[in-house]
């Protein structure tokens, strides 16, 4: 039996993850696995809404797609996810860029907490924000989520935390793309 569209989709999330999961970012010492996991880990841990859950999970899968470093990882995972996910999840993800030049406006002291691949991005991501990027970012109905998202996103870098494992979070994806 063909799997369905939506079977297809989470299949591939799950295949993208097994096939390019173990791609390391030098800059930030874990693989992309470990990074999504950890970040889905504290994203629980904080009590995060479930479509935040996922996000926090899926949002760099963009470098998996494209490569490590890839230069808008965040609208390419969120145009790919988007086939299956709502705009709950795919909306943080790809703001959650954006998000980081946001905390660097508004919040200079946050550079400091940024890790080396992080602030290497910075050169081609933009910097930090104009006042009319500012407000356009605080205009979307989940620049919440993604400031959320990024905070989570900067700490879920530790090569000894032992998350829980990929499979654990197949039911929750398979909710929220079934919604």
């Amino acid at each position: 039996m063909e799997p369905t569209p939506l079977q297809a989709s989470l299949q591939g999330v799950f295949a993208l993850f097994e096939s390019r999961g173990h791609l390391v970012d030098p800059g930030d010492g874990v693989c992309q696995l470990e990074h999504a996991l950890q970040s889905a880990a504290l994203a629980r841990e904080e009590c995060c809404p479930d479509p935040l859950l996922a996000a926090s999970l899926l949002h760099d899968v963009g470098h998996m797609l494209e490569g490590i470093g890839g230069q808008r990882h965040e609208a390419v995972g969120a145009a790919w996810l988007s086939r299956c996910f709502p705009e709950e999840v795919t909306e943080p993800i790809r703001l959650h860029t954006d998000a980081k030049r946001y905390l660097l406006t508004k919040a200079p002291a946050y550079a400091e907490a940024l890790g080396e691949a992080s602030v290497e991005s910075l050169r081609f991501q933009g910097g930090p924000m104009t006042a009319e990027e500012l407000e356009r970012f605080e205009q979307s109905p989940h620049h919440e989520a993604a400031i959320r998202l990024r905070k989570i996103d900067d700490r879920a870098k530790d090569p000894t935390a032992t998350p829980p494992r990929l499979e654990s979070w197949r039911m929750l994806l398979a909710r929220l793309a079934s919604a």
